[in-house]
């Protein structure tokens, strides 16, 4: 005998004892749910039933059930077998359709920040924990356990150098429709026509991302070094610095815009300097539309603001640029998110020699209509800062 499965858009689903899926409004037998929900919306049938009364609006449908806004008195709508239901938000919605219709369906999979290891940093897949992903080398790396991802980040950053020598890597992960020469000074300036003025800092030309290690003699004390390339403007090429394996600079880079990374030989640290970030963003902006993520970068303990320290910004591991923070400790970043999901939007200030890296971050709500946006925004303003970003049709 067939056991039911659910009820999609007035349709009955049921699983057959072969393993397969069925529907009466069907034709075919599925493997999946998901594809006899497929077929049942392929048919030629009208779109969702009006409202049963005036003043309902047609939100959605949730696992078969078909929700509805009332405008009178602000709240959502839902009928399961002859019983009216009178939830407060969307969400509260889905959750009680998900109680009636137990079980509720498998959480989302995504991926979330777990560490940082060696100025690197390390993702796990939630909810499972099953893998672990870090980028470097200009290459995704996933494995199934933390011990052996940190292992691989060893091998790329290799070995501490012999006493009396130390090693600059440079990393660049972007790709580029002409070649550019790229060229690296230590303690000394870099012109922004380096490739002509000073053709001896040129140590690459090339068009493809690429890892640069450089084996250095330097005297104890402070030092800099300063990466360049020959790219026009909007041709940024994304750059990280490593000093003897430890990550002191990362930042975009084109011709006007050289990277200048910071570091000290031969003397003991000293005490770092605990700081916070903060980040702000807009409550709703559409999906492509450029908006701005702002913030404040200062002491912790005394409230003084930090300068010139570049910030790094991204969504769920994918790169949004950088900025630097102004005199005040304060950056400001125009980004756009071209997708709908939900996303984590975080802003990230990797630290150096006396400052300790901090990290702020929100939930940014990708919503299917403008309608849900202002719903969900109503709803958001207890429970702090999100923001909403929904799809223009």
């Amino acid at each position: 005998m067939a056991e039911y499965v659910e009820t999609y858009r007035g349709c009955d689903i049921y699983r057959e004892l072969s393993g397969v899926y069925t529907s009466p409004c069907t034709v075919y037998a599925r493997f999946t749910v998901q594809r006899v929900r497929d077929d049942i919306d392929d048919l030629s049938a009208p779109p969702p039933p009006p409202p049963p009364e005036p003043g309902k609006v047609f939100v959605e449908t949730y696992r078969g059930v078909d929700i509805y806004f009332e405008d009178a008195v602000h709240r959502y709508w839902f009928e399961y077998e002859n019983v009216p239901y009178g939830p407060a938000t969307l969400a509260e919605a889905r959750e009680w359709i998900d109680t009636l219709l137990q079980p509720p369906p498998e959480p989302e999979e995504y991926w979330e920040y777990h560490s940082t290891y060696r100025g690197i940093l390390i993702y796990i897949w939630l909810p499972s924990g099953a893998f672990y992903q870090a980028t470097f080398g200009g290459e995704i790396h996933n494995t199934t356990s933390l011990s052996t991802l940190q292992a691989e980040i060893d091998a790329f950053l290799e070995p501490e150098p012999p006493i009396g020598e130390d090693t600059i890597k440079i990393v660049t992960t972007e790709s580029d429709p002409y070649a550019r020469y790229h060229g690296m000074s230590i303690d000394q300036s870099l012109d922004s026509s380096f490739w002509s003025t000073q053709p001896d800092k040129v140590f690459k030309t090339t068009s493809a991302g690429f890892t640069h290690t450089q084996t250095v003699t330097v005297a104890e004390g402070s030092h800099y070094v300063i990466y360049g390339n020959s790219a026009s403007a909007g041709y940024m090429w994304h750059a990280k610095i490593f000093f003897n394996g430890t990550l002191v600079a990362e930042g975009d880079v084109d011709r006007g815009n050289p990277l200048r990374a910071d570091f000290t030989v031969g003397e003991a640290p000293p005490t770092e300097i605990h700081t916070t970030l903060t980040i702000n963003a807009l409550e709703s902006v559409a999906s492509g539309e450029a908006f701005y993520i702002s913030g404040i970068l200062y002491e912790t303990d005394t409230g003084i603001p930090i300068p010139n320290q570049t910030i790094n910004h991204s969504y769920n591991g994918k790169s949004l640029g950088s900025s630097t923070t102004g005199v005040d400790g304060d950056y400001l970043k125009e980004v756009t998110i071209p997708e709908s999901g939900v996303w984590t939007l975080r802003s990230d200030f990797l630290g150096t020699q006396t400052l300790q890296a901090s990290r702020s971050q929100v939930k940014a709500i990708v919503t299917s209509t403008a309608l849900e946006v202002a719903i969900v925004a109503i709803a958001s303003a207890a429970t702090g800062l999100a923001m909403l970003i929904y799809s223009l049709r």
